[in-house]
């Protein structure tokens, strides 16, 4: 990451703008290591471990990204920062900024929460989630849309 994706500036812009980070070495470890990574366990480096400013888990993820797939990531990360807070536009933007089929599924669920609880949002991004994507793990996680026979759900 230090070599190619870090240095990229659409990296750092993103990263300078909107996170503050630090790194912790697996094989070194700081005294505070546990506390940093929630206790829970690091399968594989690099970790990257996305909180609020309360220190509360955001989103995780493991391995390398390229330059561009990392601006995707650290965007998706402020999406879900943005969603849990109720700020669901902001959310929306950041998500189709990502540009993934994960950003296009929360995309349905930024919207199904923005508006009620609303059934049909949800069902057209989906739709169109699982029409721009339909091999990705995130269309089928969305084709549970079908099941929905148009009636209000709790």
């Amino acid at each position: 990451m230090g070599a190619v994706t870090f240095p990229d500036s659409k990296v750092d812009a993103e990263l300078n703008e909107h996170f503050v980070g630090f790194k912790l070495g697996l094989l070194d470890r700081h005294p505070d290591f546990k506390e940093a990574i929630h206790g829970q366990a690091v399968p594989w480096a690099p970790t990257f471990l996305f909180t609020d400013g309360k220190g509360r888990e955001v989103r995780r993820t493991v391995g390398w990204f390229a330059p561009d797939e990392f601006v995707a990531e650290l965007r998706m990360a402020r999406g879900l920062h943005a969603m849990t807070r109720g700020r669901f536009d902001d959310a929306l933007a950041l998500f189709e900024q990502a540009g993934t089929p994960e950003a296009a599924y929360y995309e349905g669920v930024a919207v199904f929460l923005k508006g009620q609880r609303d059934m049909i949002a949800l069902g057209e991004k989906w739709n169109a989630l699982r029409e721009r994507y339909p091999e990705s793990e995130w269309a089928q996680r969305a084709a549970v849309i079908e099941d929905w026979d148009g009636r209000a759900h709790p």
